[in-house]
């Protein structure tokens, strides 16, 4: 948790953690949660079959919780209300759940579906990166108040180089951004004149990074000055 808010990105950065001095900063800057949210056995018999809110009835039973143990809330009715709440506190989504179905190892199922809050914007083009098994990356930007074009990352989903070429564009010698992070594979970027906008599909965070963009498409009809901060 940060600041009483689930951080997933900080979540993943712990666990790539492996020096215990590091683990343990880490643990004291943002201590972990546990976050009880089903049930699989109770009194050491298999629960999987019986109903999800069945289920939910006995966690609440088995659950003493505490400072860092919690069990998950759910609500029956007014699922679009909670969503446009998770959407103004810019939280992951929500999760709608089929109040009668099962619990399956290890397999998916549409009686669980996650409604994430997703975010459309628009970026200026100005490159893109070849990688392995004929996947592309676009290198986006956008224009700040003195009008320079600040690296906003890659967007790799939704990306192909058969497809930029539809769209006339120019190469250029140098970066048209301000500055170029190193690493992520940018001193193999093949840079372009920023004429081409983007739209893309993100989950927004408070660090201004973009997670999971997912390249909607490419607009003929708006500016690249038009992209802004």
């Amino acid at each position: 948790m940060n600041k009483g808010v689930p951080d997933f990105y900080e979540l993943q950065r712990r666990t790539l953690l492996n020096d215990p001095f590091k683990m343990q900063l880490a643990g004291k800057k943002y201590p972990a949660s546990f976050i009880a949210y089903d049930i699989i056995y109770y009194k050491d018999k298999l629960v999987t079959d019986l109903p999800l809110i069945e289920r939910k009835k006995l966690l609440e039973k088995t659950v003493n919780e505490m400072d860092r143990f919690a069990i998950s809330r759910y609500i029956e009715t007014n699922g679009k209300a909670l969503y446009q709440v998770a959407e103004q506190q810019k939280l992951e989504g929500i999760v709608a759940k089929d109040k009668n179905s099962k619990y399956w190892f290890d397999k998916k199922s549409r009686d669980w579906i996650k409604i994430k809050y997703m975010k459309d914007e628009d970026f200026v083009v100005c490159g893109y990166i070849l990688k392995e098994n004929n996947m592309t990356s676009l290198i986006i930007a956008q224009y700040n108040e003195e009008n320079e074009l600040i690296y906003k990352g890659h967007v790799t989903l939704g990306v192909s180089l058969r497809k930029l070429n539809q769209y006339k564009y120019k190469k250029a010698s140098n970066p048209p951004i301000k500055y170029v992070p190193s690493g992520s594979g940018n001193e193999d970027a093949v840079w372009i004149e920023p004429t081409l906008v983007c739209t893309v599909e993100y989950m927004p965070n408070d660090r201004g990074s973009l997670r999971q963009p997912v390249l909607k498409g490419i607009r003929e009809d708006k500016s690249p000055t038009e992209c802004r901060e």
